[in-house]
C-alpha cells in the first residue's frame, strides 16, 4: 500500500526482534487530512483469505466505508436522543467513534458496540453521566423500532450483562486513542511555554517553565456550538437574498409586513438555526478530526447563508437557485475567514465536505402518486423520530411528524429509503425554511434543495462565490503554477500546516507495520489450527497437547510481541 509521506514498510526480521520495554504515545488533538485519509484506508483493508494469494489485500470501497460511518452516526444520534443527551455529548460521541477507527480496523468491531462505548465515554467527558445499563436499554429500544417493533421494553437482562464486559473493553480502547486526555477541545497550534510568563522566558530552566504552565490561565476550551453562537452575534452582515423584505404584493391585506428590525431578527434567528443544524451534521464527517471548533463553526455559518438562499429562491423561482447573485456581500466574502482566525481554504473544504454528506444522504423525491397522499412529512426527515415512540409529536429539531413510530419500516420503501431509515437523514433537512415549500409531500420536498441535482448546483455556486471573492489575507491559496520546486506533492505541502505532521506520518507507518505483523501472526496461527485438526483427524495428535494448551501458547506468543508498558502523554 503506497502512502504519500509515510516511511516504507520495514522488513520482518528473521528472528523476531524483542519488543521495547516501554513506548510513549502522544495525544494528537488534530490530524492532517492526509493522515486521516491514510488511516481510514489502512484500517479498511484486510489480508486476503485466499491461500494462493496471501499477499493480496482486500480494501473496502469509499462508499462502503461511508455507509458504515453513517450507520454508526445515525445509531449514536438516535440512542442519545432517547437518553436526552445534549448536542455537545452527541457530537463528542460521534467524534470518538471516528477517532477510534483511525486506530482499529472497521471489520473487527461491530459499529453498534463501538457506538455504545463512545456514548459511555462521551457522557463522562461532557458531565452528562448515564449508566451503561441505561445506554444498553435505549439501544435495544431503538433497534427494536428499526426492526418494526413498538420500542417498549428493556430487552434480555442476561444477554446485556454478558455483553457488558465487551463494551467496557472497547471503552478502554477509546480512552487509549485519546491518550486518557479528557480535554478534547485544544488549539491547533502547540503552546510555547516561554510565552506564558515573562519570568519563564528569562530563565529557561525546567522548574521555571513548569511553574509558568501551572500559574498561567488555561487555554479556552469552548466547543463548536459555543463558538457558533458567538460568531453569529459578530456577523458584519446578513445574506443578501434573505434581507430583501417581502414585497407588498406577496402579503395579504390582513397580514401587514413585519417591521424591518423584527424581520432582520427573524432572518438572523433562521440563519443561526440553520448553522446549528449544519454543525450537528458536520460531526457525521471526519472534518472535526482535522479542524478546530471555531473553524468548523465559521464554515457552518458561511454555508448556512447559501442553503437558506437556495431554499428561498427555490420556493419562489426554481431557476433562480442557480443564479450568479452574491449571497454574502464583498466584505463578508473576503474577510470572514480572517475575522474568525481561520484559513479560507479550510472553510471551503469544510463546506464542500458538508455538501458531499448532504448529497449522499439526500432523500429521494416521491415517484408515485400514492406517496403524495401521505398526511405529513416522511419520518426520514426526522433523525429522532425513531427515538421517542411514546411522544409522536415531539421533535427536538423543530420539525413535526405524525409518523414517529412506523410499524414496518421496510414496507413500501425503496432501497435508498431503507438505507436512509437506518442511517438517518441530516438534520438540516428539518429546517422550517426547507420544509415550508411542500409540507404535504411524503419526501418533504423543500425549496428545491432535496434533490441531488439541486445540491450539486449549490455546491458549484459555493465554489463560484469563492472565486468571485478571493481572500484578502496574505495566506491565500496559491495557484498550481506558484508551487515551488519542492512542492511535488501539494497535498503533503498543505498538510505541513498541522503540528507534529512528521511524527504523525511516522505513526501511520508504525500502525501499518503492526497491522501487517498481526496479520502474519494470525495466518500462522490459522495454519497451526488447520494442521492440528488434520492431524487429529488422522489420529496422529495424541502427544498430550490439548487445544487449550495450544491456545495458551499462542496467547503468550502474542503477549511477548507487545511492549512492556505504554505511557500516554498529552
Amino acid at each position: 500500500m503506497q502512502l504519500v509521506g509515510v516511511p516504507p514498510p520495514q522488513r520482518a526480521a528473521s528472528p523476531p526482534a524483542a519488543p521495547p520495554l516501554a513506548v510513549t504515545r502522544d495525544y494528537r488533538p488534530y490530524y492532517a487530512p492526509l493522515e486521516v485519509e491514510h488511516l481510514v484506508h489502512l484500517h479498511a483493508s484486510t489480508r486476503s483469505a485466499d491461500p494462493a494469494n496471501p499477499d493480496e489485500r482486500v480494501v473496502l470501497s469509499d462508499a462502503r466505508i461511508h455507509h458504515y460511518r453513517q450507520l454508526a452516526c445515525g445509531f449514536i444520534e438516535r440512542v442519545a436522543n432517547r437518553l436526552g443527551f445534549p448536542r455537545r455529548t452527541i457530537a463528542t460521541a460521534q467524534d470518538l467513534y471516528h477517532r477510534f477507527h483511525l486506530h482499529f480496523a472497521l471489520n473487527e468491531f461491530a459499529y453498534q458496540d463501538v457506538s455504545l462505548s463512545a456514548l459511555l465515554v462521551a457522557s463522562k467527558l461532557e458531565d452528562t453521566l448515564k449508566k451503561l445499563r441505561e445506554i444498553q436499554i435505549a439501544a435495544w429500544q431503538v433497534t427494536n423500532l428499526l426492526e418494526g417493533g413498538n420500542g417498549m421494553g428493556e430487552g434480555d437482562v442476561a444477554v446485556q450483562e454478558a455483553h457488558r464486559p465487551h463494551l467496557i473493553g472497547i471503552e478502554r480502547l477509546i480512552l487509549q486513542t485519546i491518550c486518557f486526555n479528557f480535554n478534547l477541545h485544544r488549539s491547533l497550534d502547540p503552546v510555547d511555554p516561554t510565552t506564558l510568563l515573562p519570568s519563564a522566558a528569562a530563565s529557561a530552566s525546567n522548574d521555571a517553565l513548569l511553574a509558568a504552565a501551572t500559574l498561567a490561565a488555561p487555554p479556552p476550551t469552548r466547543d463548536a456550538f459555543a463558538y457558533l453562537l458567538r460568531l453569529v452575534q459578530a456577523l458584519p452582515s446578513l445574506p443578501l437574498p434573505l434581507v430583501r423584505e417581502p414585497s407588498p404584493s406577496t402579503t395579504s391585506d390582513a397580514t401587514a409586513p413585519p417591521a424591518p428590525s423584527s424581520y432582520h431578527e427573524a432572518v438572523l434567528k433562521s440563519l443561526t438555526f440553520a448553522a446549528f443544524l449544519l454543525l450537528t451534521d458536520l460531526h457525521r464527517t471526519l472534518v472535526p478530526l482535522s479542524y478546530p471548533p471555531h473553524t468548523c463553526a465559521a464554515a457552518c455559518v458561511w454555508l448556512a447563508g447559501f442553503v437558506l438562499a437556495a431554499a428561498g429562491a427555490g420556493a419562489e423561482d426554481a431557476s433562480a437557485a442557480a443564479g450568479e447573485d452574491d449571497v454574502w456581500d464583498e466584505e463578508m466574502g473576503r474577510n470572514w475567514a480572517r475575522t474568525c482566525e481561520s484559513e479560507t481554504e479550510d472553510i471551503d473544504d469544510i463546506s464542500q465536505a458538508l455538501l458531499d454528506l448532504l448529497i449522499s444522504l439526500c432523500p429521494s423525491p416521491p415517484v408515485s402518486a400514492s406517496s403524495s397522499l401521505a398526511p405529513g412529512p416522511s419520518p426520514l426527515f426526522s433523525p429522532a423520530s425513531l427515538a421517542s415512540p411514546s411522544e409522536p409529536s415531539s421533535q427536538p429539531n423543530g420539525s413535526s411528524s405524525s409518523t414517529a413510530q412506523p410499524k414496518a419500516p421496510s414496507t413500501g420503501l425503496s432501497e435508498r429509503d431503507k438505507h436512509l431509515l437506518a442511517t438517518g437523514v441530516p438534520n438540516i433537512f428539518s429546517h422550517p425554511a426547507l420544509l415550508a415549500a411542500a409540507p404535504n409531500s411524503a419526501a418533504g420536498a423543500a425549496g428545491g434543495l432535496t434533490s441531488v441535482d439541486a445540491l450539486t448546483t449549490l455546491k458549484i455556486r459555493v465554489r463560484a462565490a469563492r472565486a468571485r471573492h478571493p481572500p484578502s489575507s496574505p495566506t491565500a491559496k496559491r495557484a498550481p503554477d506558484d508551487l515551488g520546486p519542492d512542492d511535488t506533492e501539494p497535498e503533503l505541502k498543505r498538510a505541513k500546516r498541522w503540528a507534529a505532521l512528521d511524527a504523525g506520518l511516522a505513526d501511520v507507518g508504525r500502525q501499518r507495520d503492526d497491522k501487517l505483523q498481526r496479520e502474519r501472526v494470525r495466518a500462522e496461527e490459522r495454519a497451526e489450527r488447520e494442521a492440528a485438526s488434520a492431524a487429529a483427524g488422522t489420529g496422529g495428535a495424541g502427544e498430550g497437547r490439548t487445544e487449550e494448551d495450544a491456545e495458551r501458547e499462542r496467547r503468550e506468543r502474542r503477549e511477548r510481541g507487545k511492549p512492556g508498558s505504554v505511557r500516554y502523554r498529552f
